[in-house]
């Protein structure tokens, strides 16, 4: 149920990329609809020099996903 929860609106590899962005592992980066699609989730957020940050909500999905979300 709580993985159900999580991946709810999400694109394959919305997590992936989510998770890439927190750890700041080097990737060649998501595209600009997956960074739009994630911001209007609220799980990015746009800082003033148009780069992406973490919410509280993505480091919870991110949490959730190494811990309860597990395949």
């Amino acid at each position: 149920m709580m993985r159900s929860r999580l991946e709810r609106d999400l694109a394959r590899g919305d997590l992936r990329a989510l998770s890439n962005i927190a750890f700041g592992r080097s990737f060649d980066g998501p595209d600009l609809d997956q960074v739009d699609r994630l911001c209007e989730r609220g799980f990015l957020a746009k800082t003033r020099k148009a780069r992406a940050r973490m919410t509280l909500k993505g480091w919870i999905a991110i949490l959730l996903r190494h811990t309860i979300a597990r395949p």
